[in-house]
């Protein structure tokens, strides 16, 4: 019984570290103020000062597994909407600019992988994608990575100046396995 009651307590303890450390609260500058953004579920956060997450094509980007000097001309699927979108893509793709007049701003996002050609869906926590919150469509305030596991993450805003507009981009980081192979997903914007 108490080697029970010990593994019981040991699985609880670990359950309850590995939700403790998921999320995480970072501040950003928007506008010369100070910004609260909390992750949500299974994300990572991105250095946007990464060469390679910083959307300046010259110096090189991470899409699809490679690193690429020109931004990808194609945008498979475009989002239409920043409240509710969905997108399948296999480079990247943006939202239109949605005008802030609330100062608590959620974006989540959850995909997983489709063969175009067989319908076929399926999961990979090896596979990720990068989400940026921009201002403009050159200027990352905020990334976060995901996984093509089907599980919802995110982030949220606190703080957020009103009269700001808003956009996401969705860009696929991790090599697909084939041309037929596209990254699936969907997404919700909150303001509150």
């Amino acid at each position: 019984m108490k080697k029970l009651h010990l593994l019981v307590t040991s699985i609880t303890m670990v359950l309850m570290f590995s939700i403790s450390v998921s999320a995480s609260t970072h501040e950003i500058e928007i506008n010369g103020e100070t910004v609260k953004v909390e992750t949500i579920g299974n994300v990572q956060v991105v250095d946007i000062n990464d060469p390679l997450y910083d959307l300046d094509y010259t110096n090189g980007e991470l899409v699809n597994g490679k690193i690429v000097y020109t931004a990808p001309e194609s945008q498979k699927s475009m989002l239409r909407s920043i409240g509710s979108f969905s997108f399948t893509i296999n480079d990247k793709v943006n939202t239109n600019y949605e005008y802030n007049s609330s100062s608590t701003w959620s974006v989540a996002t959850q995909a997983k992988l489709l063969n175009k050609k067989t319908k076929a869906t399926y999961t990979s926590s090896d596979h990720y994608y990068v989400v940026s919150i921009m201002q403009d469509y050159k200027t990352p305030l905020f990334s976060y990575k995901g996984k093509a596991d089907n599980i919802k993450g995110g982030v949220k805003f606190t703080n957020v100046p009103t009269g700001t507009n808003l956009a996401i981009q969705v860009r696929n980081e991790t090599e697909l396995p084939n041309s037929d192979t596209y990254l699936d997903g969907k997404g919700s914007t909150t303001f509150k």
